[in-house]
């Protein structure tokens, strides 16, 4: 069930916080359904492992996270 939009926004602006606490480099992205049906900010994050972007994940609440690489994008469920 997704979150209202005032806890979704919340929880966006709480993530971008500890990332420039941490000076983990990302940038605002906009995430989407492949039918562009649903759509929502996010947050693209270099440079951290795996483990590290599903710990984020969970801590804020989503049910997956993307991971891009030379051999295209997968999806991790968090």
């Amino acid at each position: 069930m997704p979150f209202d939009s005032a806890r979704d926004s919340a929880l966006h602006r709480e993530m971008k916080g500890l990332l420039e606490l941490l000076g983990a480099p990302h940038e605002e992205v906009i995430g989407q359904s492949p039918d562009k049906a649903w759509q929502e900010p996010c947050w693209a994050i270099y440079g951290i492992t795996e483990g590290q972007a599903l710990a984020l994940g969970r801590l804020y609440d989503q049910w997956a996270v993307f991971r891009f690489n030379d051999q295209g994008r997968t999806v991790l469920a968090c």
